[in-house]
C-alpha cells in the first residue's frame, strides 16, 4: 500500500491514527510506502496510542513530517508494542519553531509499559531535536543488524536518543540493547553525536561509531547506571 501526501493539519497521525482501549489493537504495514505525509503534532505518517501492537515490515517512510515528535511513527501510552523489520527511513523530520521535537523518523514514549524493537533497518538523513533518527523516553529499546547515517539533532543524540520519561514508575525496564549496528556520520549539536543515552542498564555488542560529531561525547554520550560492551 502507498499512502501519499496526507495531513492531519493540528492533530496526530498524518495518514493512520491507531488506538486500543483495554486490549489490543493489532496493526500491520507489509511492503507501504509513506511519503510526504504530515502531522501537526505526532507522529507524521502514523501514530498510535495505548494498547496497540504494531508491526511494520519492508516498508519505506521518506519525507514525513511531524511539527512536535514522531516524523514518521510516534507510539506512546501504556502497554503497546512496536516492531520494525527490514524498513528504510530517509528524510523525516519532527521539530518546530519553538526547539521542540523528538525522533525524526520514530518515538516512542510511556511512563509504564510500552517497548519497541528495531531489526534489519536502515535510518539516513532524519532531523529533529532530541533523537535525530530515534527518540525513546521511557521504553525499553532493542535494536539489531541496523543502520544509523547522517542523522541530526539540533541539541542531543544525532542517531539515537534515549532517556526516563520524568520519575518512572519502574526505572529498572528502562533498558537498551543495541547489536550488530553501525552508527556513521550522524551530528549533534550538543550531547551524543551517534547516540545518547541515560537508562539504567545498556549493553552495546558489536556496534559501530564512525565519523560521528558532538560538542561532546562524537560518538556516545552516556549516563547509563551500567554499561556492558562486547
Amino acid at each position: 500500500s502507498s499512502f501519499t501526501n496526507n495531513s492531519a493539519t493540528i492533530g496526530t497521525g498524518g495518514a493512520f491514527l491507531l488506538s486500543g482501549s483495554t486490549q489490543y489493537f493489532l496493526a500491520s504495514f507489509n511492503d507501504s510506502t509513506f511519503t510526504s505525509n504530515t502531522a501537526g503534532n505526532e507522529g507524521g505518517a502514523i501514530f498510535g496510542m495505548d494498547w496497540v501492537n504494531m508491526t511494520v515490515n519492508n516498508s519505506t517512510f521518506t519525507s514525513n513530517m511531524a511539527k512536535n515528535s514522531g516524523g514518521a511513527i510516534n507510539i506512546n501510552g501504556d502497554n503497546s508494542i512496536a516492531t520494525i523489520t527490514n524498513s528504510t527511513f530517509v528524510t523525516n523530520i519532527s521539530a518546530n519553531s519553538t526547539g521542540w521535537g523528538y525522533g525524526g523518523a520514530l518515538r516512542c514514549t510511556s511512563p509504564t509499559s510500552l517497548s519497541i524493537t528495531v531489526s534489519n533497518s536502515t535510518f539516513s538523513q532524519n532531523t529533529s531535536v532530541f533523537g535525530g533518527a530515534v527518540a525513546s523516553e521511557g521504553c525499553p529499546v532493542a535494536i539489531s543488524g541496523s543502520t544509523f547515517d547522517q542523522n541530526s539533532a539540533d541539541n542531543a543524540g544525532g542517531g539515537l536518543w534515549v532517556a526516563p520519561l520524568g520519575v518512572q514508575s519502574d526505572p529498572s525496564v528502562l533498558v537498551l540493547f543495541v547489536a550488530d549496528t553501525q552508527f556513521t556520520s550522524n551530528q549533534a549539536k550538543f550531547e551524543g553525536g551517534g547516540m545518547r543515552s541515560s537508562v539504567v542498564t545498556q549493553n552495546l555488542t558489536d556496534v559501530m561509531f564512525d565519523q560521528n560529531t558532538a560538542s561532546i561525547g562524537g560518538g556516545i554520550y552516556t549516563l547509563a547506571s551500567i554499561t556492558y560492551l562486547n
